[in-house]
């Protein structure tokens, strides 16, 4: 019995591609050399607040690299040159956050928080529904 229920996932294998994907997926192993980059309080984020034009934003990085690294942080603001960023010092296994500030536009804005040399970003948009719930 046993081996009839093996030779038919075989066959099951061998015929269906979505089942080669998957089998092959599951034996795949993730580079460990990643970052995680999110926003540390996602409501809070969501909520935009400012203090006049000044904005804050916190983002967090958690480390998969193998050694400590110094990642080089910057934030867009609105799409324009005008950046926010530094240094923020990492270690394996860590968590790091740094408080990005800057100055708000009046209308719907992004902000996309890089890490320089990585593929890892964040996008927030800030009061993109409000704007839109007028039309």
């Amino acid at each position: 019995m046993g081996s009839l229920v093996l030779a038919v996932a075989a066959a099951g294998v061998a015929v269906s591609p979505g089942l080669r994907h998957e089998l092959r997926m599951s034996a795949t192993r993730v580079d460990p050399g990643f970052i995680e980059l999110y926003l540390t309080d996602e409501g809070l984020a969501r909520a935009c607040l400012r203090t006049g034009r000044t904005s804050e934003l916190s983002v967090s990085v958690r480390s998969h690299l193998a050694e400590a690294e110094n990642l080089e942080l910057s934030a867009v603001v609105g799409g324009e040159a005008t950046a926010v960023g530094g240094t923020l010092p990492t270690r394996p296994g860590e968590v790091s956050q740094a408080l990005l500030r800057y100055q708000a536009p009046e209308e719907p804005y992004d902000v996309r928080v890089t890490l320089a040399g990585r593929p890892e970003h964040v996008v927030l948009q800030c009061g993109k529904e409000r704007a839109d719930e007028g039309r």
